[in-house]
């Protein structure tokens, strides 16, 4: 398995990377907490659908993908996740944006 070239990052190095660069910025907070509050530019995959339907949603395993929630505890488990199933340029926005 390939190492992952990403890792844990603060929200303003999300925000620099997101004007940067060409990510894939994923909210895993749930649909009404989305619907409260989400950065602009982002698409909301739940944490409990995460499994199924990240992977039908990002095709590319080395396309750049920046995680994130209110807390930074969901984003970790599916950073985690991504890792597992082989994706290599994942990003956790450490401490969510709380």
């Amino acid at each position: 398995m390939k190492k992952n070239k990403g890792g844990h990052i603060s929200l303003e190095q999300a925000m620099r990377m997101m004007q940067e660069e060409n990510v894939i910025l994923i909210d895993v907070k749930s649909k009404e907490e989305y619907l409260r509050f989400h950065l602009r530019g982002s698409m909301n995959i739940p944490i409990e659908n995460f499994k199924k339907v990240a992977p039908r949603m990002i095709k590319d395993k080395e396309q750049k993908v920046i995680l994130y929630c209110s807390s930074g505890i969901r984003s970790l488990a599916a950073y985690e996740l991504l890792q597992d199933l082989g994706y290599t340029n994942v990003f956790n926005v450490y401490g969510g944006t709380d």
